[in-house]
């Protein structure tokens, strides 16, 4: 495949930073873990679809910084059917919660780049359960490096659960990361894939019933 990477005019364009965000949402484990959520945060940007990150938007293209802890987001690129999107992580630490490590790109960029419509549909958005996926194997690779609670996928993901409150109804809806034992716990009958050894993609645009269930 042949990559369009983008330049940096583009990238500075604060219309494409605008809208909702689709969102790879990893609940790390109880806030305050520095080198938990260090090893997390460093192995998202080790990903080969990703590159960056900048503390800035207009250090564009420079050398990549090592990822650092602090509440501000880090900003770079996902390669993603052949173009680059722009995108950011951010470290969310809760206060008497989790922390949080969210992979997101701006509805902005999936406009200008699919011509995506609203509300995101997979009917009229084929390229989105690519996107789904692209995001469910980013989180397995977390996952092998350091091991998550819980994960989240889809449009404003992030804040929708978290692993001691995840429900059988959640598990149905999809669009979740979950350790084999937790899903195990729910009974869920949706269909579901071991993604990692030990971590359980259920995504949103599946069948809804496992096979055989």
């Amino acid at each position: 495949m042949i990559w369009t990477g983008m330049d940096r005019s583009t990238y500075l364009r604060e219309d494409l930073w605008l809208g909702a965000y689709f969102e790879l949402a990893l609940e790390i484990g109880p806030a305050g873990d520095d080198r938990r959520a260090k090893r997390a945060l460093e192995a998202l940007w080790q990903h080969p679809a990703l590159r960056g990150p900048w503390e800035r938007e207009d250090a564009f293209g420079s050398d990549p910084i090592v990822p650092v802890l602090h509440p501000s987001s880090l900003l770079g690129c996902l390669r993603f059917d052949g173009v680059e999107l722009g995108c950011m992580s951010w470290l969310i630490r809760e206060e008497s919660g989790s922390d949080w490590i969210d992979l997101s790109i701006p509805t902005g960029m999936l406009e200008a780049a699919f011509g995506a419509s609203y509300p995101l549909d997979p009917q009229k958005d084929a390229w989105l359960v690519r996107l789904e996926r692209l995001l469910a194997t980013i989180g397995a690779r977390i996952f092998e490096v350091e091991p998550f609670q819980l994960g989240l996928l889809g449009e404003e993901a992030s804040g929708v659960s978290s692993a001691p409150d995840l429900t059988v109804e959640e598990c149905e809806l999809g669009g979740l990361l979950v350790p084999l034992q937790l899903w195990e716990s729910r009974g869920s009958r949706r269909a579901s894939e071991l993604i990692a050894p030990g971590l359980v993609f259920v995504s949103l645009f599946g069948p809804h019933i496992a096979s055989g269930g």
